[in-house]
């Protein structure tokens, strides 16, 4: 999908290394550059409100799409004829397409057809449903996976076998041997992209294009917000936070650069600050000898003065930052985020200190907001004063307490359309559906102009003369909220 530009997803990086090491020949379908049956208005729509800058993707063919996906797929199949076909699920956006997939597979296919991915993990009894499924890796798979092949490849003869993060069909059954570990994170295989089409490797930032990669340097998170799946894996595992070894990471940068001639990295850590100063110097001072901009992710408890000027002293050029609720008895509460109002207006001062662009990531609709309590989300990052505003109306995924509780509650409808994330799909009495839509169509403005601007931004929740009135203002003369002069 093509809502934030193309990408390197670094699971399948990470199963295209493994898998090659083993001697496996590979063939990797790759849905990216095609029209998908999917409403994807969501990049133009972010443009429109004011989230991104419109990037030239002239010369890239980030355009060139191609239209049967299906045709496509089901060909490389016939031609190739593999053992095995595996399909990475991540979120339930993707089930869509996922299942569209699985069902292209011929009936009298002879190989065996594995799904993984996080969305297996959350929703491992509906997986066990698809049809035309053979296995499911519902949890990490760098350590398990080639004895996983084999023990299908051999036709599960050896019934014995315990391998774990592993389920299996057998016959009419489905057999799990309950046992669930975390990989050896700092002994993975590198990345490859080897099998990516080149276009992969460009990505926008502020309306212009990089070459980029995409790395992690931890995995996991140390805290445990009631919207995340890390919650659940902290319940399941003592050790799920790893942080690599400063040569690791670096060794595999450094690689990566020279590689696939990156000028720059994205790092895709939840809280990449969190792995503590000493090794944020000397990662980041790393990053600096190898010429490489980067970009990555904290939270407010981490950005201090030391960390944003070690960050600033070596080339950081972005730092995304959740704030999500600007009610404080809402964040700490429902959203297990313990953070003052005061600490996340100093995290992005200090951003603007150090000259690093920040972004602020924030949801509304959530479950039992109120009107009111979106207002407060807005004009606290008018206070904190992030360089961007990315904001989204919650989406009711499964696997967290969050979810759950809107569950509980009543509050989830019966079709969500998991492609479709500019709609509202909490039913609650504190605010109807329609007016999260409102919201989120002008939730820039509220966050941007000053109070004075509010009822002509509350006419342009319904008319679009003014909405693209205020718009055009927000962007062209930032400096200015105030709407006095405006009729």
């Amino acid at each position: 999908m093509l809502d934030f530009g193309p990408f390197l997803p670094i699971n399948i990086s990470i199963i295209i290394a493994i898998l090659e090491k083993a001697g496996y020949d590979i063939r990797f379908f790759d849905t990216t550059f095609y029209k998908h049956p999917v409403d994807d208005s969501w990049a133009d729509d972010s443009i429109e409100i004011g989230i991104f800058k419109p990037v030239n993707w002239d010369g890239y063919g980030i355009d060139d799409l191609k239209e049967d996906y299906i045709k496509d797929f089901k060909d490389l199949i016939k031609n190739f004829k593999p053992d095995f076909i595996g399909i990475s699920i991540f979120t339930t956006f993707n089930e869509k397409i996922a299942l569209s997939l699985i069902e292209a597979i011929d009936d009298d296919f002879d190989g065996k057809v594995i799904v993984g991915g996080i969305h297996t993990y959350i929703n491992l009894d509906r997986v066990k449903t698809y049809k035309k499924i053979d296995a499911i890796i519902p949890g990490e798979c760098e350590d398990i996976l080639i004895d996983a092949l084999d023990f299908l490849y051999n036709d599960k003869k050896d019934r014995n076998a315990i391998i774990p993060n592993f389920v299996y069909r057998d016959g009419d059954k489905w057999i799990d041997s309950g046992k669930y570990i975390v990989s050896d994170f700092e002994n993975i295989p590198y990345l490859n992209w080897d099998y990516f089409d080149k276009r992969n490797f460009f990505r926008p930032f502020e309306g212009k294009v990089l070459r980029m990669g995409h790395v992690e340097m931890s995995r996991g998170c140390p805290f445990g917000c009631s919207y995340c799946i890390n919650e659940h894996f902290h319940d399941q595992f003592s050790n799920f936070w790893r942080i690599k070894s400063v040569d690791r990471m670096l060794n595999e940068v450094r690689y990566l650069k020279d590689k696939y001639k990156l000028d720059s990295i994205k790092i895709w850590d939840d809280d990449f600050l969190a792995i503590g100063p000493k090794k944020l110097t000397e990662v980041t001072t790393g990053l600096k000898e190898l010429d490489l901009k980067f970009l990555c992710h904290s939270r407010p408890e981490h950005m201090n003065k030391e960390n944003i000027k070690i960050l600033a002293k070596n080339g950081c050029i972005q730092i995304g930052v959740g704030v999500e609720s600007g009610n404080p008895e809402y964040r700490n509460k429902v959203l297990k985020r313990k953070m003052s109002d005061e600490k996340i207006i100093e995290a992005f001062k200090n951003c603007r200190d150090y000259n690093i662009i920040s972004s602020a990531y924030c949801m509304i609709g959530m479950p039992d907001e109120t009107r009111e309590d979106i207002l407060s989300t807005a004009r606290l990052l008018r206070k904190a004063n992030p360089h961007v505003i990315v904001h989204a109306i919650f989406g009711p995924y499964e696997g967290n307490s969050l979810y759950k509780y809107a569950k509980d509650k009543g509050y989830v409808a019966e079709n969500v359309d998991y492609q479709n994330l500019t709609k509202s799909y909490l039913k609650m009495p504190s605010i109807s559906q329609n007016e999260v839509e409102k919201l989120n169509k002008t939730f820039i403005l509220y966050s941007r102009l000053d109070d004075s601007c509010y009822p002509m931004i509350k006419q342009a929740e319904d008319d679009n003369k003014i909405f693209k009135e205020l718009i055009k203002m927000v962007t062209t003369y930032p400096e200015n909220n105030k709407c006095e002069k405006l009729e």
